[in-house]
């Protein structure tokens, strides 16, 4: 799908806007750089903008930087790929944090040009996440130049739209089921034109709000058109609140026209967007073990012996466990707070080195299931790792496992 995706704009920080993203919106911030004031954009899955959106002559950061990844695997029987994202400000660090979400997202080939995207947010902390773009997607106009939408009842017509983020006129709300659940950019609109497809579901899903929405149009560069580009996105109104997490499937249909209206009335009643709270009983657990390189690494490896359990799924009230470099110093560290080291993550100075997975907080300890302190476990470990200032106090399961009910698997989007 790589010569569909729109050419960079951004040539110090490519991959990083016209991209296949999600994107959390938040409320504008002005931070004053010299002369210059920038407004402070989304919460970007990809990662740092390197200019204002102001002014695009500002330089804000020196070079690319991208959203801390962690957990890449590579699934060849399922063809499929999934990871971790803890997405960043699109700009610089605010004075409010609302990024305090983590997104497990895979990515998996169904055959016959359909990709399947799914995956859950979990929101740990920090202020209302009002709206979830899934996806934000910028596509090369050049290569399909056809902007087609779906119809109700199945069938679908060409609607070009140019994209101005104020024009509440170009919008199509998902309350209202006007469309069909899918958007297409083709060649043409001829049954024979290749394109693709991006499935959103026809009716509202049980997360969605009164503003969740669908929105498709055009960006020009008079002065290089050929890095015009073409935007598919999906606001979402979830209500993200600290707590819940956001199960989501939606799917990406790549082929003729023909194959893209079959397959997307197909697939639209299985798109999925969904809140949930999952009790702790509920929750898979995991083993950490010793790593003589990193510490402490959340999977063991034949002979490694177990420091301590904790939760791969999220849970209310639960932390994530980052483990962290002191870039300088070569130190590691263990804490709950992914700032601990610098309030900027674009200075340099920190490593993102692993996921250890969820503790849980000290109200728990007295809890049926056996805990310990995250501080007495990593210590009875040995290893050459750190805790965090508010971290020690933090419960992990002991390493023989925890007295609760085995965890059951977590739930798969629309199970």
């Amino acid at each position: 799908m790589g010569e569909l995706i729109a050419r960079q704009r951004e040539l110090l920080g490519q991959w990083v806007d016209e991209v296949f993203q999600h994107v959390f919106e938040m409320p504008p911030q002005k931070i004053k750089i010299g002369k210059n004031t920038v407004v402070d954009g989304d919460v970007h899955q990809a990662g740092y903008y390197t200019r204002s959106d102001l002014d695009r002559k500002v330089q804000v950061r020196p070079k690319s930087v991208y959203s801390p990844l962690f957990a890449y695997r590579y699934d060849p029987a399922e063809k499929s790929v999934s990871y971790t994202t803890w997405p960043q400000h699109a700009h610089l660090p605010r004075r409010y944090a609302e990024n305090l979400l983590l997104i497990d997202q895979k990515i998996a080939d169904k055959g016959g040009g359909v990709v399947e995207i799914s995956g859950e947010i979990s929101k740990w902390g920090g202020a209302r996440n009002d709206l979830a773009t899934l996806p934000w997607a910028a596509f090369r106009t050049a290569t399909v130049p056809v902007q087609i939408v779906s119809d109700r009842g199945g069938g679908y017509r060409v609607k070009p739209q140019v994209l101005r983020e104020k024009d509440m006129s170009k919008i199509a709300w998902m309350r209202d089921a006007s469309t069909g659940g899918w958007v297409a950019l083709a060649a043409s609109d001829a049954t024979v034109a290749r394109g693709v497809g991006v499935v959103y579901g026809k009716e509202p899903r049980a997360a969605d709000g009164p503003k969740s929405r669908v929105r498709w149009g055009t960006y020009r560069n008079p002065r290089r058109p050929e890095h015009d580009g073409t935007v598919v996105a999906v606001p979402r109104q979830v209500g993200l609140d600290p707590g819940d997490t956001l199960l989501f499937r939606y799917y990406v249909v790549l082929g003729t026209m023909e194959e893209i209206q079959a397959k997307g009335n197909a697939l639209e009643a299985q798109v999925v967007l969904q809140k949930v709270r999952r009790a702790a009983r509920d929750a898979r657990e995991a083993p950490v073990c010793f790593n003589a390189r990193q510490g402490l690494q959340p999977t063991c490896d034949a002979g490694q012996a177990t420091a301590f359990r904790s939760y791969r799924d999220f849970t209310p009230g639960a932390r994530p466990l980052f483990l962290l470099r002191k870039v300088e110093a070569e130190e590691l560290l263990l804490t709950d707070d992914p700032y601990e080291l610098s309030f900027d993550p674009t200075d340099g100075t920190t490593s993102y080195v692993d996921l250890l997975g969820w503790a849980m907080p000290e109200s728990h300890a007295g809890e049926s299931c056996r805990y310990q302190p995250l501080s007495d476990a990593v210590a009875a470990a040995k290893p050459r790792v750190a805790v965090g200032r508010k971290t020690g106090d933090l419960r992990v399961l002991t390493a023989d496992g925890s007295a609760c009910a085995p965890g059951a698997a977590a739930p798969a989007p629309g199970g």
